[in-house]
Formats: C-alpha cells, sequence, structure tokens
C-alpha cells in the first residue's frame, strides 16, 4: 500500500489526479506494518558459498558471471554489508594504506570508512585491473 499511495502523491504532483480525489485521508498504511523476524546467514552457509564448484552445472561463460556475482555477494558479505550500489561505484581511491575502504554511502551520503577483511582484499586483488 506504501508503494500505490506514493504513486498516487506522485499522480497528484504531477497534476494527472486531483487532490481532491485522494483516497488515503483517513487510511494510515503505519497501522498495517508488520514486524518480521530477523534472521541472518551463517558463517557455515557462507563456508559452503565460499566452495560451491559453480563449475560443475554451467558453461564457461556463464562460469564467468556466477562466479563474479558469487565474489560481489561475497565481497559485500565481507565489507560490512557494503550495498550493491555503493560497490558498483567503487574506484581505486576509495582504497586507502592498502587495507581501509573509505566511500560516501550513495544512498546517505555519509561516510563509511572500515579495515577490510582478508578475504575481501583476494577479491579486490582479483578484479583489480577493473577498479
Amino acid at each position: 500500500m506504501r508503494g500505490l499511495k506514493a504513486i498516487y502523491n506522485q499522480a497528484i504532483l504531477y497534476k494527472y489526479v486531483s487532490k481532491d480525489l485522494y483516497p488515503f485521508d483517513a487510511f494510515k498504511v503505519s497501522k498495517y506494518r508488520i514486524e518480521t523476524t530477523k534472521s541472518a546467514i551463517t558463517k557455515s552457509d557462507i563456508q559452503k558459498i565460499i566452495e560451491l564448484d559453480l563449475s560443475k552445472n554451467s558453461t564457461k561463460q556463464n562460469f564467468q558471471y556466477y562466479d563474479f556475482a558469487r565474489d560481489i555477494f561475497l565481497f559485500s558479505y565481507f565489507s560490512c554489508g557494503i550495498n550493491i550500489v555503493d560497490i558498483a561505484y567503487l574506484k581505486s581511491e576509495n582504497i586507502v594504506d592498502n587495507d581501509k575502504l573509505c566511500f560516501y554511502r550513495r544512498k546517505t551520503k555519509k561516510l563509511f570508512s572500515f579495515k577490510m577483511h582478508p578475504k575481501a582484499l583476494d577479491i579486490l586483488s582479483k578484479y583489480k585491473d577493473s577498479l
């Protein structure tokens, strides 16, 4: 419902629909919010992903894509859960002192800085020519 409300608000803003037809005046989206239980991936699951043999069920070309996707996922995991958008915009200048990652979060513009996990550094070295 939040999405529908947001779209309707945009329609009013761009004058596609009149504000007097607004159906959400008496409707509160927040009362339908349901808390979900948090669940995290286990270390043993991460180890399974690391050790997964991707070559079994893939062609040589698909293997490269699967391997890259796994590397991006693992890099995010080993780098404090860095968002995929922030990974996409990383440059070599974001790596300080060979083991520290400093970047501004795209969404919030907040500065993040942390020492990278050795396995994240291994993934970076694999793609160093792409940075």
